[in-house]
């Protein structure tokens, strides 16, 4: 323990007898770093909160731009799905097809304010032979024909043409040729010529 002592009493009387002072020239070059140092990190910070709060700003306007320009298109798809499906109303009746050997009727009613329901009846003479129903429903952006369990999209909709796609391209057509005769395609072959009523 007294050697420890010895020690460090050792340390305190050299510390003592150390009276070297750094010069001016040191003082002065250790201020002038300190005040470069003090002025680049008072600069740093400020510019780096403006950039910060633009880039904010703007990003803040572009999903505002964004979300506008989506809300605005999806209404306008809503809408033109609604135009299409009202004027697809014209099929309301009951329609036939008489091509001097077999009768077709199809028969089209409002179910509600977004579903025409209709049914194909096939005869014979007198006699059915074939029956099954038919639907188009709006689904708001694409109104949806679904024809013998088949499920068709309307693509395309023309001056009183429409014309419903499935997924492998077979497309059904309905189309008007005169002020009580349409005509209903499907693919590339059968064409029907309706009118309506018997």
């Amino acid at each position: 323990m007294d050697n420890e002592k010895d020690i460090f009493d050792l340390l305190r009387e050299s510390s003592d007898n150390l009276t070297e002072q750094p010069s001016a020239e040191a003082w002065t070059r250790l201020e002038r770093k300190l005040k470069t140092t003090r002025k680049t990190k008072r600069k740093r910070r400020p510019m780096l909160l403006q950039i910060t709060v633009i880039t904010g700003i703007i990003l803040l306007l572009f999903t505002v731009a964004m979300a506008s320009w989506y809300i605005t298109h999806q209404h306008q798809l809503l809408l033109r799905g609604k135009q299409r499906f009202t004027a697809l109303q014209f099929m309301m009746g009951e329609w036939t097809f008489n091509d001097k050997k077999a009768t077709d009727v199809m028969t089209w009613e409002l179910k509600d304010s977004a579903t025409i329901v209709g049914e194909k009846f096939l005869y014979l003479d007198d006699l059915l032979i074939s029956r099954f129903p038919v639907l188009i429903r709006n689904q708001g952006i694409d109104n949806v024909l679904i024809f013998n369990n088949k499920l068709y999209q309307l693509s395309d909709m023309r001056y009183e043409t429409f014309i419903f796609k499935a997924k492998d391209n077979e497309k059904v057509k309905i189309r008007k040729i005169a002020d009580d005769k349409y005509t209903l395609s499907f693919g590339e072959g059968i064409v029907f010529v309706f009118k309506k009523g018997l």
